[in-house]
């Protein structure tokens, strides 16, 4: 058994939002619902990002983050879709950068300690973007999916287009090496 310790798996819009805005529900989800919603950087020249606070971090542990992302097909520049854990629970900022097109490709940054990570393409334009990595510290942060102009830099500051930007849909959290199957959870609460 695992559980998602992201509270508000499909709830991106109510995560916290740096320089981007949050449209609920725009696009079709990988399970074929109306439920992802629509992440797009603005125009400022700084960090674009959502992130979600998790409160399961224990030091010596494995934990794999991930989420479905999907390209925005309207964007007018190259984007990279970063998971990054805080530094709180980790020592460091420990991020992987994603590249959402083709196969899929990732790359590790600020890795942390025994990470690892993974992308899997799905059906229509929609990839599984994973990242593992063993939490140094016991106490409560964040996850981070940031967004990035260059795959070999995951935490980056550069200048917005107010267009580009991506699906985000069923963001997970749990204890283990690998994701696990897709544990949908409500705003409030874990689940199992």
């Amino acid at each position: 058994a695992r559980t998602n310790f992201t509270t508000g798996s499909e709830d991106i819009e109510l995560y916290s939002q740096q320089r981007v805005s949050t449209t609920a529900n725009a696009g079709v989800a990988p399970d074929g619902n109306q439920t992802a919603d629509l992440v797009t950087e603005n125009t400022e020249s700084a960090g674009h990002y959502v992130g979600r606070s998790v409160s399961a971090w224990t030091a010596g542990k494995t934990y794999t983050m991930s989420i479905f992302a999907k390209e925005n097909p309207n964007h007018l520049n190259k984007r990279y879709l970063s998971i990054c854990g805080v530094t709180a629970s980790f020592g460091v900022t420990v991020a992987c950068a994603f590249d959402l097109t083709g196969e899929g490709s990732y790359q590790l940054l600020n890795a942390g300690t025994n990470p690892s990570a993974a992308i899997t393409r799905m059906a229509n334009g929609w990839y599984r973007c994973s990242f593992t990595v063993d939490a140094t510290v016991t106490t409560a942060s964040g996850v981070q999916y940031r967004y990035t102009d260059d795959q070999s830099v995951a935490v980056k500051n550069y200048q917005g287009d107010g267009v580009s930007g991506f699906y985000l849909w069923g963001a997970q959290t749990e204890e283990g090496a690998f994701p696990s199957s897709y544990i949908q959870t409500p705003s409030g609460s874990t689940v199992t």
